[in-house]
């Protein structure tokens, strides 16, 4: 133990408690919108400071759930399901039966601290042996070991944190901007391109070769047969393609050429919900040889015609998905579009030039996001070593 720290229990330096949830059948306990009282479920807590709830309660809702009321500045965490996610309120808040309050006792705990001390604390306490498979409950969460350091350390340690916090927020928000301005100058871009008074038109067959893939389920063949990788809908994601969850298939050797991607096929989804409509990204041959299903379609470019990567812009664009969400096949919240409808897909014809001119716009705001993302796991990676190293983790440091 370093010099001046103690072991103690969590219940030793804090006062614990639980929320409730008032009658889901009593109209009256709720109220619409946010015009009653906060109150957080596990889903609200997305940062480090909470400034709203998702549902809030009345005054009724509180006496009859008996409600004990959270000051901002009082960190509140998850003990149930998702254990050890916290944050702090910036608004008097309630909570449910899932989250408990860190109330400091004065003079022996900063709440600041609490907040960074006390989540690693409880998600390993899940994994011990003693209470492993159970969640926790506010016995074993006052009965958390905890290596506490003096006050005034306490909040030496949250200040660091904090401000490594700051950090990481500052990046966050600026590489949200950068996204917002990003896609906003790809809207108007591409929209400026397809409603200029000199656009010429053609359809996506008379620039590109579309086909589906292999089709799943059906009886397989018995030999001359190979098994590979293939991407489902599930791979196709808005933009790019997921390769983390591959599944096989069992081809002929003669069918391969058929159904195998080529680098630079754009991909697109034939439908489902209505978010994965044509939905698609261009494929970089992280896998070689790779096939899709038929309900991918693989879009192979002329590429005297269309680059891959700025046909794929354009078809993720307001003005490309326009045409497939009017042709579609609709049901209730699904909808699907065949290989037909895609050939005859509206595209503006635009000079090689200016699709290239397109492109370094949008790779240089690509670029830029890139760079904040490196810098967030830069620090994300500092927070995580301060945190084991100034919370007694490792045992192997302490404030000076």
């Amino acid at each position: 133990m370093r010099d001046g720290w103690r072991q103690l229990t969590l219940g030793d330096i804090a006062d614990l408690s639980m929320g409730g949830t008032p009658p889901r059948n009593d109209p009256t306990s709720w109220e619409d919108g946010q015009q009653g009282h906060a109150w957080a479920a596990i889903s609200d807590i997305r940062g480090k400071y909470l400034y709203s709830t998702r549902e809030t309660v009345t005054a009724d809702g509180i006496r009859a759930a008996r409600l004990r009321i959270v000051e901002p500045g009082t960190p509140i965490m998850s003990f149930k399901l998702s254990v050890g996610r916290a944050t702090i309120p910036r608004v008097p808040t309630y909570t449910n039966e899932a989250i408990a309050a860190l109330q400091a006792k004065p003079g022996l705990a900063d709440s600041r601290w609490l907040y960074h001390a006390v989540p690693p604390v409880a998600s390993r306490a899940v994994t011990e042996s003693a209470i492993k498979g159970s969640t926790l409950n506010l016995k074993s969460l006052n009965a958390l070991p905890m290596a506490v350091p003096p006050l005034e350390e306490q909040q030496r340690i949250a200040e660091v944190l904090d401000e490594v916090d700051m950090q990481i927020d500052h990046v966050e928000r600026q590489r949200e901007k950068m996204t917002i301005a990003a896609s906003a100058d790809s809207v108007c871009v591409l929209r400026d391109i397809s409603t200029g008074p000199s656009v010429e038109w053609t359809t996506l067959e008379q620039v590109a070769e579309i086909s589906a893939g292999v089709t799943l389920g059906s009886e397989e063949p018995e030999s001359d047969v190979v098994s590979l990788p293939y991407l489902r809908v599930a791979n196709v994601q808005d933009g790019f393609i997921d390769t983390t969850d591959i599944k096989y298939v069992t081809v002929r050797n003669t069918e391969i050429e058929r159904y195998r991607l080529r680098v630079g096929d754009v991909l697109l989804t034939e439908g489902g919900d209505l978010d994965k409509l044509g939905r698609g990204g261009v494929w970089g041959g992280m896998i070689d040889p790779c096939l899709h299903q038929n309900h991918v379609f693989k879009v192979r470019c002329d590429s005297t015609k269309v680059l891959p990567q700025f046909l794929a812009e354009y078809l993720a664009s307001p003005s490309g998905k326009k045409y497939f969400l009017g042709i579609a096949k609709q049901t209730t919240n699904l909808a699907s579009i065949n290989s037909t409808q895609v050939k005859c897909a509206p595209i503006p014809l635009v000079p090689l030039d200016e699709q290239r001119r397109v492109l370094v716009s949008l790779e240089e705001w690509a670029q830029r996001i890139s760079v904040a993302d490196r810098e967030v796991q830069k620090l994300s990676a500092l927070r995580e070593g301060l945190s084991n190293r100034l919370l007694n983790v490792t045992g192997s440091a302490r404030m000076s």
